[in-house]
C-alpha cells in the first residue's frame, strides 16, 4: 500500500469524479475514516468521536455474482478511525468460516459448492463493535453467462395494474440453449410457479436475433411488501444445467402525497427551527427538533448526528435529513418555496451490461496498489464532465450558492483553457442563473475519465441498520457501512399547478433508498444511487470536492467497485475556496506536467496545506477539513489518443453514440475479429429508429500514417433491392478538430448498391432482422493513409445512413481500429 499524508491509494480502474461542497440541504457527520492500524485514511482531527468503518467487496461477489470456477479468491477492502482487530468470513451454503488475510485491502481463497454460496463478511473493531456485509456467488462449472441478469424495473407497486417487466441476459452457450426465467423467493425457495422464457431470435422485446442477448418481456403484480426475486434457467442440447444470480425487486406501497407533504413540511419545521436557534445565537437545534419530530404520528425513528445535523425516517420508510448552513463552507441549502422546477427524468432503455474485459470466469479485480510506477496507469477516456447545482441556483438562498468560489471557475477552467488531448471538457451540467442539472446527469457518468461534481454534501444515517423495521423497505443500502455520505443534487421534487409534489421519476428510487429530502423536497444521493446508475467507469479518478464526501468511504468504496481508479474529496466541511485551490491544483499539475496523482496532490497540500487551516477566519477554529485521496497513487491523465478501438472495455466509453450503436459479443455465427467485443452500427434495430454513429476525440502521433479496421455490412436490402432507390450507406470519416471540422477526410464511403455490384461476394446470413432474410459482406479489412492527420487533433466518426426507407434495415460490424 502506498500513502501519502491524509491519503491512501488502491489499485483498481480509474475516472475523477470531484464533488464540492458540503450539506446540500441537509447534512451530518457522524465520524471520520481514519487511518488507524486497521488501513483507510489517516485521522483528520481530533473532534471526530463517534466510530466510522465501511467494507466492501470488491469483483467477484460485487459487480460479478456468478462464476465457474470451484477455487476462487473474493477480495476487499476496510477502513475505519477505530483499529480494525480482524475480518472474520463465513459461508453458510458450506458452514466454510475462518479470518481473511489482510485487513485494509483483504482477500480470502474459497472453495465453493454448485450453487449458491451465502457469503458474510464481518469487520470487528477494537471497540467491539462490527460492521457486515453479505453476498451470494453462484456456481456451475458450465455456467458461461456474458452479462448479469437485468430487469428493467426494481420497485414494484401493490395495487397497480401488472407491471410489465424486460428481463435480458447475455450468454456465449452455442448448444441450443433454452433460457427460463423463474421466480424465486430472497432465502431462495420457489414462491410460485413462473416459466417465461427468453429469445434471441430478433422478434420485439428481442433487439437483435444471434447477439447471445436474451430477452423477455413478463407481467408482475405485488401483493405484499418484500423483495421478489427472479433467476434464469439455463438447459442446453448436452445436457448442461446452471442458473443466473438471483435478481430482486421491491414491492411496497406508492408514498401518497398527503404522507410526501408532511415529511416535507417537518423538513421546513426543521429548517425553522435550526433558523430560530441560529438568530438568537442559541445551541441544542439539533436536539429540540429531535423532541418535535419525535412527537409527530408520522415519525418512526429520529436521531441528531454528533456535529449537530438531524436525520429521520417516517413510519412509510422516507429518509429525511437536515443540518444547519456553515459560512463559507459547502454544508446546507434551501430553496425557495414553491419555486422548484427540475427537468423531466429520462426513461433510458435497458441495454446489455456486460461483464468487463473478462467473462465470469474472471476472479477478483487486483488489490495490490503496490504497483511499480515505472508502469504507466492511465484513465482510459479524455472526456471531462463537470456538474455543478449550486454555481448560482436561482431557487436557493443566495447564501448557498458558491458564486465565484464554485469549482467551475477552478478546475474546471483549467480544463477549458488548456482544453487538450489529455482531456477535454466534453460536458458541463450547472445550475447557473439557470436550471441545468437533472437528476439524470448523476446517472450517466460513465463515458467520463473525468467528473466533477461541485455540489454540498455530508454524512447520515449512523445507527439505523439496527433500528430497521421491514415496513420501512429495503435496507441494503446500509449494508458494509456504519453511516452514508449523502451527495446534494441541487435539484428538488417537482411542484404541480395544484401545489401538490410531483413523484413521476423520483418515487423508485426513494422507494429503494437511494435518494433522500430535505426541507422543500431536495433531493440527496445515497452510495445506493450511484451503485444501482452506475455500470462501468473508464479507468477514471473521482474527486468528490464536497464537504464530508470522505468522512468515510461508504462513497468513494462504491466508484472504486465500479471501475474508478481514485477519489479525491474531502473529510470534513471544507471551506469552498481551499476546496477550489487544491482541485485545481491538481488537475492544473496532472495536465500540465504529466504528473501522477500523488506528486500532484503533493504540490497543491505543500501550496495550500493538507488541510484548510490557513482558510479559517478564526484563529483556533480547530474543525479543519483534510484533503484526501483513495485509490492509486501512479494514476495519469489519459495518453491522449483514441481508445478502446478494439471495444474489449465491454461498453462504449469513451465513444459517443447516437442512435442506434453498441456492443456485442457476437452476430449469429459471426465473432469479433480480435478479442470479445465488437461494436454495431444500424439504420434502427429493434426499439430503436435513428440511425447509428459512433465518434471519438483524440490526438494521433507525430509517426502516425495508416488506420485499418475490419468491417461487415449486414442488409435487408442486399439481393432483393440492389441497384434500386433503397440504399443504405457506410461511412468511416476523420476530420481535424482544431480546424472547426471543417479539414475533413471520407475514408470508407461504401453502400448497397456498390456492394452490390459483385453479388458473389454476397453471403446469406442465418440470422434475419424484422423483415427478412438478410445477407452479408462477411469480414472486410481498410487500410487508409491518414498522414495528413499525423500529430493532429481528430474525430473519428463511424456512422450508416438509411436511404429510401426505414423498413428495411442494415447493420454494420466494426472491430480492431487500429492506427501505425
Amino acid at each position: 500500500m502506498s500513502f501519502f499524508k491524509n491519503s491512501v491509494f488502491l489499485l483498481i480502474i480509474f475516472i475523477i469524479i470531484t464533488f464540492i461542497g458540503c450539506g446540500g440541504g441537509s447534512g451530518s457527520n457522524e465520524g471520520s475514516d481514519g487511518g488507524s492500524d486497521g488501513g483507510g485514511n489517516t485521522p483528520v482531527s481530533e473532534n471526530k468521536l463517534s466510530t466510522q468503518g465501511s467494507i466492501a467487496i470488491i469483483g467477484l461477489g460485487s459487480s460479478i455474482k456468478v462464476t465457474n470456477n470451484r477455487n476462487v479468491k473474493i477480495s476487499g477492502v476496510a477502513s475505519s478511525n477505530i483499529p480494525i482487530k480482524e475480518i472474520k468470513y463465513s459461508n453458510s451454503s458450506t458452514s466454510e468460516q475462518g479470518k481473511v488475510s489482510g485487513i485494509s485491502e483483504w482477500s480470502i481463497d474459497l472453495i465453493l459448492t454448485e450453487g449458491d454460496n451465502s457469503l458474510t463478511f464481518n469487520m470487528i473493531l477494537d471497540n467491539n463493535e462490527s460492521i457486515s456485509i453479505s453476498t451470494i456467488i453462484t456456481y456451475y462449472e458450465s455456467l458461461d453467462f456474458t452479462t448479469p441478469l437485468q430487469l428493467d424495473k426494481s420497485v414494484a407497486y401493490i395495487g397497480d395494474n401488472p407491471l410489465q417487466i424486460t428481463a435480458m441476459v447475455g450468454t456465449s452457450n452455442s448448444n441450443s440453449p433454452i433460457l427460463e426465467l423463474h421466480r424465486e423467493s430472497k432465502n431462495g425457495t420457489t414462491s410460485d410457479i413462473m416459466e417465461v422464457v427468453l429469445f434471441d431470435n430478433g422478434i420485439l422485446p428481442d433487439e437483435i436475433e444471434g447477439d447471445g442477448i436474451y430477452t423477455a418481456v413478463f407481467n408482475f403484480s405485488g401483493h405484499k411488501i418484500g423483495y421478489e426475486c427472479f433467476r434464469v434457467k439455463v438447459d442446453d442440447s448436452i445436457g448442461s444445467f446452471y442458473q443466473s444470480e438471483k435478481k430482486c425487486l421491491w414491492v411496497g406501497e406508492h408514498y401518497t402525497n398527503d404522507e410526501i407533504r408532511k415529511s416535507i413540511n417537518l423538513s421546513n419545521q426543521v429548517a425553522e427551527i435550526y433558523q430560530a436557534k441560529l438568530t438568537n445565537s442559541d445551541t441544542g437545534a439539533a436536539e429540540k427538533a429531535v423532541k418535535m419530530l419525535q412527537s409527530e404520528s408520522i415519525v418512526a425513528h429520529a436521531a441528531t448526528t454528533i456535529d449537530g445535523g438531524v436525520w429521520w425516517i417516517t413510519n412509510s420508510g422516507l429518509l429525511n435529513l437536515h443540518h444547519n448552513s456553515l459560512e463559507g463552507k459547502k454544508v446546507y441549502s434551501k430553496s425557495r418555496p414553491n419555486t422548484t422546477h427540475n427537468p423531466p427524468v429520462e426513461n433510458t432503455k435497458l441495454t446489455p451490461s456486460y461483464y468487463h474485459k473478462n467473462n465470469i470466469s474472471r476472479q477478483t479485480l487486483d488489490l495490490n496498489s503496490k504497483a511499480s510506477n515505472s508502469l504507466e496507469n492511465r484513465i482510459k477516456s479524455s472526456k471531462a464532465i463537470i456538474i455543478s447545482p449550486y454555481i448560482d441556483n436561482p431557487i436557493v438562498d443566495a447564501e448557498n450558492n458558491f458564486f465565484g468560489e464554485d469549482d467551475y471557475y477552478g478546475a474546471w477552467k483549467v480544463i477549458e483553457d488548456k482544453n487538450n488531448c489529455s482531456l477535454y471538457p466534453a460536458t458541463e451540467k450547472v445550475n447557473n442563473k439557470n436550471m441545468g442539472v437533472s437528476i439524470n446527469d448523476f446517472k450517466n457518468i460513465e463515458e467520463y475519465g473525468y467528473i466533477h461534481l461541485s455540489t454540498h454534501a455530508d454524512n447520515y444515517y449512523s445507527g439505523l441498520l439496527n433500528l430497521w423495521q421491514n415496513s420501512w423497505g429495503p435496507n441494503d443500502f446500509l449494508q458494509g457501512n456504519l453511516s452514508l455520505i449523502t451527495i446534494d443534487t441541487g435539484l428538488y421534487l417537482p411542484i404541480d399547478q395544484n401545489g401538490d409534489f410531483i413523484l413521476t421519476g423520483y418515487e423508485d428510487d426513494l422507494q429503494s433508498k437511494r435518494l433522500a429530502l430535505s426541507s422543500d423536497g431536495g433531493l440527496h444521493a445515497l452510495p445506493s444511487f450511484f451503485n444501482h446508475y452506475v455500470k462501468q467507469l473508464p479507468n477514471s479518478l473521482v474527486t468528490l470536492s464536497a464537504c464530508r464526501s470522505m468522512y468515510n468511504n461508504s462513497l468513494a468504496y462504491v466508484l472504486l467497485s465500479k471501475g474508478a481508479g481514485a477519489t479525491i474529496g474531502f473529510d470534513d466541511y471544507v471551506i469552498s475556496k481551499y476546496a477550489q485551490d487544491a482541485t485545481k491544483t491538481i488537475i492544473s499539475e496532472m495536465l500540465t506536467n504529466d504528473l501522477q496523482l500523488s506528486e500532484a496532490v503533493k504540490i497543491a497540500q505543500d501550496l495550500y496545506g493538507v488541510n484548510d487551516s490557513l482558510y479559517h477566519k478564526e484563529k483556533g477554529d480547530d474543525s479543519v477539513a483534510y484533503l484526501l485521496t483513495l485509490g492509486s497513487d501512479n494514476l495519469q491523465l489519459s495518453n491522449g489518443m483514441l481508445n478502446n478501438l478494439k471495444f474489449e472495455n465491454g461498453n462504449l466509453a469513451p465513444w459517443n453514440k447516437e442512435g442506434d450503436g453498441r456492443i456485442i459479443t457476437q452476430l449469429g455465427p459471426d465473432k469479433p475479429t480480435d478479442g470479445k467485443y465488437m461494436s454495431i452500427i444500424s439504420t434502427g434495430l429493434g426499439f430503436t429508429t435513428q440511425s447509428g454513429k459512433l465518434t471519438q476525440q483524440g490526438c494521433l502521433g507525430n509517426d502516425v500514417n495508416t488506420i485499418s479496421f475490419n468491417w461487415n455490412f449486414y442488409s435487408e436490402e442486399f439481393i432483393e433491392y440492389c441497384n434500386t432507390q433503397f440504399d443504405d450507406k457506410f461511412f468511416v470519416e476523420i476530420c481535424e478538430v482544431d480546424s472547426d471540422l471543417t479539414n475533413c477526410s471520407i475514408l470508407l464511403e461504401t453502400s448497397v448498391n456498390e456492394l452490390c455490384t459483385n453479388p458473389a461476394s454476397l453471403s446469406k446470413s442465418n440470422i434475419s432482422f424484422d423483415q427478412g432474410d438478410v445477407y452479408t459482406t462477411n469480414w472486410q479489412n481498410a487500410t487508409f493513409d491518414i498522414s495528413a492527420f499525423s500529430g493532429k487533433r481528430i474525430n473519428l466518426s463511424l456512422y450508416v445512413t438509411d436511404v429510401g426507407d426505414s423498413i428495411y434495415d442494415s447493420a454494420i460490424l466494426v472491430d480492431s481500429i487500429t492506427f501505425k
